[in-house]
């Protein structure tokens, strides 16, 4: 036995001896060997607690783990955190062949799915437990899904045609003097796909008259916006790249030359569209010197989360107005194309215009982008919405996709 434990040995002993053993006569009834087995017994204690050592092939594996996150080149009191995840964060916060930014929930993820997998796979046996048949029903239909993404894939195929082809894909084959935005537009939302990719059109309740509705057209709703970091953007032009070069033979450098090409111009068509529907809403300076900030602060707030999104300041116009205001597009045709089918209006008809200053600017991004590019993006926004309804994934990547879904029942 080493030396401190010795001494801690005796100390605990003694601690132990004046708590024990009282001040009065009745002490002379302890003998020496009942004081010897006491000792003996709390010798015994701090043995087993001085054993309990980090000896477990979990515990050495995750100390291990522990040492390589912690960046030792700096100082944890001047930032602990950094010190703790330092070497991690340099290491693993990187891309992955997904591109998904990889992070130590996704690995447990990972962990969890090769242990959870097999479990969800055995067969469905008739006297299992009934929640356990209808867990493993749901992740093997996941599975056996039809509608991949795929090269060849004739559900994928019919869609892109319906939407009268794939620009980037076809090549030569596609011509922009047949392209017609407006029944482009229309296929799409017969097809149930959103059609907000460029602006939105929606039918909501008239501001000045409850009783009634009337159309609004507001910026749309664009991929970009959901992360744009540099390295979010970047995801999602290799993204482009990638799922629209399923369409091809891997081996045709040509065919992915070209959708390379046409893809960045798709993308910068779209951060476009993004950039010019966040400009348009500017903070007013504050001094606090001179106006209650609560109340000037309630009024922002007021007017950014508004439940129906009116203000009384957006400006309505004809659709005969906003063709002689906005001439880049057929208004007529386009609200048309895009409202739910049976819904015919007319030029005289009514719209909320809630962002002037985007479909100002609206113009010059038209004006600027060929029809070629305009077609690639509205079929490949429809692409990647069913990327995002992962019917994209085949083999690892939709059986990490099922066990999540499962997990999530």
């Amino acid at each position: 036995m080493k030396l401190p434990v010795r001494i801690f040995t005796w100390i605990s002993f003694l601690i132990f001896f004046n708590d024990v053993i009282p001040s009065s006569a009745e002490a002379q009834l302890i003998t020496l060997d009942e004081c010897i087995r006491m000792a003996n017994e709390n010798n015994s204690i701090i043995q087993k607690q001085s054993k309990l050592k980090c000896e477990t092939s979990g515990c050495v594996k995750i100390a291990a783990q522990i040492l390589d996150y912690i960046d030792d080149s700096l100082d944890p009191c001047d930032n602990f955190y950094q010190f703790a995840n330092g070497r991690f964060i340099k290491e693993t916060a990187r891309e992955t062949e997904d591109d998904e930014s990889r992070s130590f929930y996704s690995m447990v993820s990972t962990l969890v799915n090769k242990k959870v997998g097999p479990l969800l796979s055995e067969p469905i046996e008739p006297d299992e437990w009934k929640p356990f048949q209808m867990v493993k029903n749901f992740f093997q239909s996941c599975l056996n899904q039809n509608v991949f993404v795929r090269r060849g894939n004739p559900e994928l195929i019919d869609i892109v045609e319906a939407l009268e082809g794939f620009p980037a894909v076809k090549g030569s084959a596609w011509q922009s003097r047949n392209f017609d935005l407006y029944r482009v537009m229309k296929k799409a939302k017969s097809l149930g796909f959103d059609t907000n990719v460029i602006f939105d059109v929606t039918v909501r309740v008239d501001p000045t008259n409850a009783t009634n509705r009337v159309l609004h057209i507001t910026p749309g709703s664009y991929e970009v916006e959901q992360d744009s970091s540099i390295q979010g953007l970047n995801r999602y032009r290799q993204r482009m790249y990638q799922k629209t070069g399923i369409f091809v033979e891997k081996t045709n450098e040509k065919a992915k030359a070209r959708i390379k090409k046409e893809m960045d111009k798709v993308f910068t068509f779209e951060k476009a569209l993004h950039e010019i529907s966040t400009e348009t809403f500017v903070f007013p300076d504050i001094d606090d010197e001179e106006i209650d900030f609560d109340a000037e602060l309630d009024d922002i707030l007021e007017a950014l989360f508004s439940e129906d999104d009116s203000n009384e300041s957006d400006p309505v116009f004809t659709i005969k107005e906003l063709q002689e205001k906005y001439p880049y597009l057929n208004w007529l045709a386009y609200i048309n194309a895009v409202l739910p089918p049976g819904l015919i209006v007319t030029e005289d008809e009514p719209v909320v215009n809630t962002n002037t200053q985007f479909f100002e600017k609206l113009a010059g991004v038209m004006n600027a982008t060929t029809e070629r590019t305009i077609a690639n993006y509205i079929v490949w926004r429809v692409v990647y919405s069913l990327y995002k309804l992962q019917y994209f994934e085949t083999g690892k990547a939709l059986r990490g996709k099922c066990i999540n879904l499962t997990s999530k029942l």
